[in-house]
């Protein structure tokens, strides 16, 4: 299916797939070569459930993740062709739990699929008495605030625990550490949420449930392994829990990184035998990122705690704790790491408001000094003020582009372009996840009243193109399976908006499909 984007026509830039098939990682493969291509809609294939990490290639194919579902009790992949968008497998990745759990497990997601159901039957009915006495079938009701909840699990249970709670319980001492109630929006984080990660010949894939698994393009398994992080100590219900599940995991050499729990795994890239782990500390959504330093590669985390590669060895870090919601190594300067600021998720110091000493984003040198790396802040803020953002920056021959509208200088953090802010003054692409950087274009995507918003600017800060991409309608069983998944009839354009340049085409995943643009 072809239809033509409305809106000027956008000049965009071929990117080889094997430079673009990482995705985003802090480590410069946003920033991508080549001639331009078209702007139709190719083709759009639909995905069974939403989810937030962002598509990622290998050859002719294109892979991309899905949250469990009615048919699923654990997080999917699924393997889409380039060419035409034929669905060519899907892989249910398994979680090897004793049967209480996986019970538990599977009673949960029911839960909360009928506590979707029922906070959608009570919000669309006209009689709200009728609509109480539907939704109790499904264990539902309402609670002292008139909101749709769960009823506690047994009428009988002087601590009056809901059946989420419960079930919490079951599933977290078999090492399925989550934080439930961050789930049910399209604006939370789900068990799906790291983006795999691809050499061009396998899939590497991480949960936020912590399994881990390979599989060849053809989708045979090459390897599993299950490797639990640190849990909640509030059954599920920690403040600290559900960020930490969403980091995504990288490729170095032959290893394959990951630290979502909270716990450091490096696995060898070819068996899946975990070679070594540490634990850190962190709140933050943050993924890892491999920087060098006096020429020692270093993998540094969420928790700014730093691991020799490929050894393991732990580097303590001294000047700087702040991390923000994303880091982004200078790719000419590798002892240098951009800091977004994430603002309340982003563990800045006073979450980056006065009187806050390093305001977001920050410039940081690292050096070596015998066992430990010293931290040098360059600068910080934009015009002095601070400006968190969970999306990405991307750095390219001196400059700086920033999420929130403005190109700056990456050595001193100067504006050169733009406003804060403004959407009327921007000089970058509005975004929610990710900017990229195509030739001579800058491109990014957003949501915007249920669509998504696609915007194109030169390297200068002028706008170039901005165009619309609806969703495709939805009805029957697929309409059931949203209602379920998020409490209301359609799932709206992805709030991540990520997507992906590779080769001539350009794939954008919103909740309920993946979206290709190229040429004719």
């Amino acid at each position: 299916m072809r239809h033509a984007i409305a809106a000027a026509v956008l000049s965009l830039v071929l990117a080889p797939a094997s430079f673009a098939a990482m995705g985003y990682r802090g480590d410069g493969t946003c920033v991508t070569k080549g001639g331009e291509f078209g702007t139709n809609v190719l083709w759009r294939t639909a995905l069974p459930n939403w989810n937030l990490a962002s598509p990622v290639t290998a050859k002719d194919r294109v892979f991309v993740m899905s949250e469990p579902d009615r048919d699923h009790d654990f997080p999917v992949l699924l393997c889409i062709s380039a060419k035409d968008g034929k669905v060519l497998w899907q892989r249910e990745i398994e979680h090897d739990v004793d049967q209480v759990v996986r019970q538990a497990w599977r009673e949960h997601l029911v839960a909360l699929r009928n506590l979707n159901w029922s906070r959608d039957i009570y919000s669309s009915s006209t009689n709200k008495e009728e609509a109480v006495a539907v939704i109790a079938a499904k264990g539902c009701g309402l609670n002292d605030k008139g909101a749709v909840t769960w009823k506690t699990s047994d009428p009988n249970n002087k601590r009056g625990d809901r059946v989420d709670v419960m079930l919490a319980r079951t599933f977290n001492k078999g090492g399925l550490y989550f934080d439930v109630w961050h789930l049910g929006g399209l604006h939370r984080i789900g068990y799906a949420y790291p983006t795999p990660v691809t050499d061009g010949e396998r899939v590497y894939v991480a949960t936020g449930l912590h399994s881990f698994a390979c599989y060849d393009l053809d989708g045979n398994l090459v390897w599993k392994a299950r490797s639990v992080g640190q849990g909640s100590s509030q059954a599920g219900y920690g403040g600290d829990d559900f960020c930490k599940n969403a980091r995504s995991p990288l490729l170095y050499k032959n290893l394959f990184i990951s630290d979502v729990g909270n716990l450091v795994r490096a696995f060898d890239k070819q068996t899946g035998q975990l070679l070594w782990s540490h634990k850190h500390t962190g709140h933050e959504i943050v993924s890892p990122v491999v920087m060098t330093v006096g020429g020692q590669d270093l993998l540094l985390t969420a928790s700014v705690t730093a691991f020799e590669l490929p050894g393991g060895k732990k580097v303590a870090v001294e000047g700087w704790s702040n991390h923000g919601g994303t880091m982004l190594v200078k790719s000419d300067e590798r002892d240098v790491v951009f800091f977004t600021g994430g603002g309340e998720h982003g563990g800045w110091e006073h979450k980056g408001y006065p009187p806050c000493t390093t305001p977001p984003p920050a410039a940081v040198k690292f050096s070596r000094e015998g066992e430990k790396l010293v931290a040098k802040v360059l600068w910080s803020g934009i015009d002095g003020k601070g400006a968190g953002s969970h999306a990405g920056l991307v750095y390219l021959n001196g400059k700086l582009y920033h999420p929130g509208g403005v190109i700056l200088a990456a050595d001193t953090g100067k504006v050169l372009a733009g406003k804060h802010r403004d959407r009327n003054n921007r000089a970058t692409p509005s975004t929610k996840h990710l900017l990229w950087i195509v030739g001579e274009r800058l491109h990014g995507v957003n949501e915007e009243k249920g669509t998504g918003l696609y915007e194109v600017y030169d390297l200068n800060g002028k706008k170039l193109a901005s165009s619309t991409l609806p969703l495709s309608p939805v009805e029957g069983e697929r309409q059931e399976r949203i209602i379920e998944a998020v409490a209301g009839k359609s799932w709206g354009f992805s709030y991540g908006c990520p997507f992906i340049v590779a080769g001539d085409r350009l794939y954008i995943r919103s909740h309920s499909e993946l979206i290709c643009i190229g040429a004719p």
